[in-house]
């Protein structure tokens, strides 16, 4: 067996593990299974000699990891800081050309959407990491990942659909129903309406 046919392999159960995080709406679980998907396609990396994306995907296996443990929001804004700049550290003792840049943009944006996105927000800003990684794997010529990351875009944009739609047919919240907290904030995707006069 190659180094490159077991670096497929690699990319196929991250592969596997990505799908299920996507899949499910619970933002807990998507961080836990992109965890998992970010040490395997390491491994990935590592065989393909792309030791930038290596580096960057065990940042994002401690970052989902940590986000999954916030609880306050000072806190997260500390960890989105450290995240960001330890992906910029990775990627300047690991640059290898200017491909090098695709894995720490990923990073900066990645981060930012767990520590400070939820819902459809979050996987809009996750497409455009997907896009990174895409342009990242077709360089190093890794026929799974870019599989990987095309599934990803398109279940993601029918994740973000999904759960559009089941949040419009929610009735208004009005100042006498349920508290701000059991939905998960305001955002831009956020249908509710302010109590009619």
């Amino acid at each position: 067996m190659t180094l490159y046919l077991l670096s497929q392999i690699f990319a196929t159960l991250s592969f596997a593990w990505g799908v299920y995080g996507f899949w499910h709406p619970a933002d807990r679980n998507f961080r836990t299974a992109f965890a998992i998907s970010s040490v395997l396609m390491a491994a990935h990396y590592a065989l393909l000699g792309a030791w930038v994306g290596v580096a960057i995907c065990f940042v994002a296996a401690g970052r989902y990891w940590v986000a999954n443990k916030m609880t306050h929001a000072r806190e997260s804004l500390l960890w989105m800081t450290f995240f960001i700049v330890l992906g910029m550290v990775c990627g300047h003792f690991t640059y290898l050309g200017p491909q090098s840049a695709l894995p720490v943009l990923a990073n900066i944006m990645a981060t930012y959407a767990v520590f400070q996105l939820k819902g459809p927000q979050l996987r809009c800003v996750m497409l455009m990491v997907s896009a990174c990684w895409i342009a990242y794997n077709v360089y190093h010529q890794s026929v799974m990942g870019i599989a990987q990351e095309l599934f990803y875009s398109s279940l993601n944009i029918y994740t973000i659909y999904r759960v559009t739609r089941a949040h419009k047919a929610l009735p208004p919240v009005t100042a006498h129903s349920v508290p701000m907290a059991a939905h998960g904030g305001v955002g831009l995707f956020d249908r509710r309406k302010q109590p009619r006069e």
